[in-house]
């Protein structure tokens, strides 16, 4: 098993951390003209995913062994003033709509979820291949279960008192340019009213934006072909509770996934999310199975206040091991 530590090289044992470089949070740029933004989706300037197919021509980054990555967003320098976002937090759902109703599931402020473990949730992290315009070529076993009745088809969201659970939710969409067969569904299992409205990334509705209502007890199916891989992330909100948000990352590949905040009690078709405590070790943590070894690949990192945290100095990483260790380093805005 290798540990990665970025920043900081320590030895454990006989298992050596390697340091990896600085890694911390940058100013929001432009994917297309940054390489260090990787490739997944990137798109022609004036179409939307609703008309624009996602083929790579790039050469294919085809691994024979694969293993998995696994670790935690390790929140560096200043904590921010939790107690003080979280009253205010409250205090502006308790005076909005449903507010003696929606203060119950929003007692605390969302944005930063930082555990007793130092750890940050809701950190999408997701590979990308190191040679520029270059794709994974996605095994077919890696396949299957995003197809119909496999039990990765469906990306769950649910609406309870008021919030959307879990914050952050990743996809993987379409493989040179086809539909894998992966649904989005947004749930209300609340006993009040919300609606979902999407915008930006690769949402099927990109320039005009998705926007319904849904009744207690009600949910939505967006089908396989309503969002592509696209390096903007998809922002999910409620207009009637505007403090609820959101965030969606579609791919080309399924090596993606988001820091623990939240946990599925039970399955996709019928279970709930519960949100973790912070004493909950798993806070902050993430795991990507199965991914690529033995070729170079970046890692890449992204908070919805944070913005893209760089890796590693946005260098490249080649993964070996069965069970990789990464640490990500995330820092506050200077």
């Amino acid at each position: 098993m290798r540990h990665f530590h970025l920043g900081v090289a320590l030895l454990a044992g006989t298992l050596l951390a390697a340091s990896l470089g600085m890694v911390g949070c940058i100013p929001r740029h432009d994917p297309d003209k940054d390489p260090d933004a990787g490739e997944t989706g990137r798109k022609d300037k004036g179409t939307t995913g609703k008309d624009k197919k996602t083929v790579r021509k790039g050469a294919a980054v085809e691994a024979t062994k694969f293993g998995t990555l696994e670790g935690g967003v390790k929140w560096m320098g200043t904590m921010p003033d939790l107690d003080k976002l979280n009253q205010a937090f409250a205090a502006s759902v308790a005076s909005k709509q449903d507010g003696a109703h929606c203060k119950l599931g929003n007692t605390h402020q969302h944005d930063y979820r930082i555990g007793a473990n130092g750890l940050l949730g809701n950190v999408f992290v997701w590979l990308e291949p190191a040679q520029p315009k270059a794709y994974f070529k996605v095994p077919e076993n890696q396949l299957a279960p995003y197809k119909k009745d496999g039990e990765k088809q469906k990306v769950v969201m649910d609406q309870p008192l008021c919030r959307f659970q879990p914050r952050g939710v990743v996809m993987f969409t379409h493989y040179q340019g086809n539909p894998t067969g992966q649904q989005f569904v947004v749930r209300n299992h609340d006993t009040v009213a919300h609606n979902t409205a999407i915008t930006g990334g690769g949402s099927a509705n990109a320039g005009a934006g998705f926007n319904q209502t849904l009744s207690p007890g009600s949910e939505k199916v967006f089908g396989d072909d309503q969002f592509h891989p696209s390096p903007e992330e998809i922002k999910i909100s409620c207009s009637i509770h505007p403090y609820m948000r959101a965030y969606l990352r579609a791919y080309n590949h399924p090596y993606a996934t988001v820091s623990i905040s939240d946990v599925l009690e039970g399955n996709a078709k019928g279970g709930k999310y519960k949100e973790l405590p912070p004493s909950d070790p798993r806070l902050g943590t993430f795991k990507i199975e199965n991914i690529p070894l033995g070729v170079p690949v970046r890692v890449m990192a992204w908070h919805e206040d944070l913005g893209p945290i760089r890796v590693n100095s946005g260098q490249p990483i080649t993964f070996n091991d069965a069970t990789n260790k990464l640490t990500i380093e995330a820092r506050p805005r200077e």
